[in-house]
């Protein structure tokens, strides 16, 4: 009994595996040559599998392939369920913590204070932004009516910061107009809308 009971756990891990690198194909990975060599791994994992069963078919009773099979049946129909519990987490403990949050605030209200532009943070949508995105942003909003400018924006990045964000910029009226991204090396990462940033003219890093 026991026996049949650690074969069966042991090829249930295989199956395990054979998902987790189906996941790998097109989920861990974009690049297309990276996705056909997880896809390689996964056929030769799920041909192994395949193998397992017909040799432990020969030396024990159908209700056991039969049991094998369906737990592998179940794991890949619950594949769905699966990755998005994965998101859900890995999304959880990505967000950055209040007390960096406050820390990204504080930088960008010093470099606002520094050059002088007309701007201030609002808390509470960087709070939310932050929490939508898992990733470090500071909104900010224009205190004074016009369009957001190119200098505007050259101000606050011209300052050092001591982590990659993101600064989302809002007009007067509070809505939003442009997302950046930017490193510690003040190297422009990622704009969008992209109309509105080759309309600011803000180059990307190549």
């Amino acid at each position: 009994m026991l026996k049949k009971l650690f074969l069966l756990l042991w090829s249930s891990m295989i199956a395990i595996i054979c998902f987790w690198t189906f996941v790998g194909m097109f989920f861990w990975n974009s690049n297309r040559k990276v996705a056909l060599f997880w896809l390689a791994v996964t056929v030769a994992i799920f041909l192994f599998y395949v193998a397992t069963l017909i040799i432990l078919k020969r030396r024990y009773s159908g209700s056991f392939l039969f049991l094998n099979v369906l737990l592998c049946i179940i794991l890949f129909v619950s594949g769905p369920q699966i990755q998005q519990l994965g998101i859900h987490i890995k999304h959880y403990f990505e967000i950055p913590s209040s007390q960096v949050q406050k820390q990204l605030n504080q930088e960008v209200t010093d470099a606002i204070e520094k050059t002088k532009i007309p701007y201030k943070v609002n808390f509470e949508i960087s709070k939310k932004m932050t929490s939508q995105k898992g990733s470090g942003v500071v909104a900010v909003v224009k205190t004074k009516k016009g369009e957001v400018q190119k200098t505007e924006i050259d101000k606050i990045i011209s300052e050092t910061f001591n982590r990659d964000m993101f600064i989302s910029f809002y007009d007067y009226d509070e809505k939003w107009v442009i997302s950046i991204k930017f490193n510690i090396f003040r190297e422009i990462e990622y704009c969008y809308p992209f109309s509105k940033c080759e309309d600011l003219g803000i180059n990307l890093k190549q």
